[in-house]
């Protein structure tokens, strides 16, 4: 299933169970509902930008932009992230107000809405959960974009969950503090998630060495290439969710040039099995260059 229908799947669970939510947070008075229909909002604007996301990443490369717009995704599951921290902010305010003054909450009509969000939630996860991971090489990578849509469903579903505990409590034991105190657990859970997705995001747009690459291996099985002496000003970095770029200069014995393309394939081959590492740029040297006159050689 492609990354596009998946996500046209989600959206339209979500934005029917979203009504639904709504108009059974208003009639029954539940806030741990409502709560659920705040991230079922937010999920349903994070579904609708990550496909927006996926069209625009399709366009090709420009002069302007030479890697495409593949960053989109990243910048939609930074946004995403944002987001769910902001709504989660918004649900523990107005669950405290609700623990100094509680207020009666229709169990019943909460529980049958809940059970109906937690299912069609279920469902969307299973449909993101086929088009989140990419492989390439023998390598599996999470779609950062997918992975930022599908934890909007998760914590919606986790939500839903919650809400369903909180009902049953409330019609046993008419307990109505129990919806509060589900929402600033949800409201919790959630932020955790929504700032390590912020994280992982961050760390793409800063062009930081990817968490699986560890850049001392990558130097250590360039240098094993029998032509090569020595490898410097090494940078590694994720373009989008699973596809790494590489530049560094390597300095190799004397030879020919139509060698250098040899060794140079040699190198591109090793990297994507090891590392996939898909997009090396090398320049080769046979004298060090000087890089005490450029800023970026003097990273180590």
């Amino acid at each position: 299933m492609t990354k596009a229908r998946g996500l046209s799947i989600a959206i339209l669970l979500t934005s029917i169970i979203l009504f639904v939510e709504i108009v059974g947070a208003f009639f029954s008075n539940s806030l741990a509902l409502l709560s659920d229909a705040g991230h079922m909002l937010v999920d349903f604007l994070a579904l609708v930008m990550a496909l927006v996301a996926v069209q625009i990443a399709k366009r090709p490369a420009t002069a302007e932009k030479t890697f495409g717009y593949l960053r989109w995704e990243v910048i939609a599951a930074l946004f995403n992230g944002i987001l769910l921290v902001l709504v989660s902010v918004y649900i523990f305010y107005e669950a405290i107000q609700r623990l100094f003054a509680p207020e009666p909450v229709a169990g019943g009509l909460t529980l049958i809405v809940a059970i109906v969000g937690l299912i069609a939630n279920a469902v969307a996860m299973l449909v993101l959960g086929k088009t989140g991971v990419k492989s390439h090489a023998g390598h599996s990578h999470e779609d950062i974009n997918i992975k930022g849509a599908f934890w909007h469903v998760l914590s919606d579903a986790l939500t839903s969950l919650g809400v369903i505990i909180a009902a049953i409590i409330i019609l046993a034991t008419g307990w109505m503090y129990i919806d509060p105190i589900i929402s600033i657990v949800i409201a919790l859970f959630v932020v955790r998630g929504a700032v390590k997705l912020i994280m992982d995001s961050t760390q793409i747009l800063t062009e930081s060495t990817p968490k699986d690459v560890d850049l001392e291996k990558v130097r250590e099985k360039i240098n094993e290439h029998k032509m090569v002496r020595c490898v410097h000003d090494l940078h590694v970095w994720t373009i989008t969710s699973g596809k790494y770029a590489m530049a560094g200069h390597v300095q190799i014995n004397d030879c020919k040039i139509s060698e250098s393309d040899k060794i140079y394939e040699e190198l591109r081959k090793m990297l994507e099995k090891e590392f996939d590492i898909q997009h090396p740029t090398i320049q080769f040297e046979y004298k060090k260059c000087h890089g005490s006159e450029c800023s970026l050689c003097k990273i180590k």
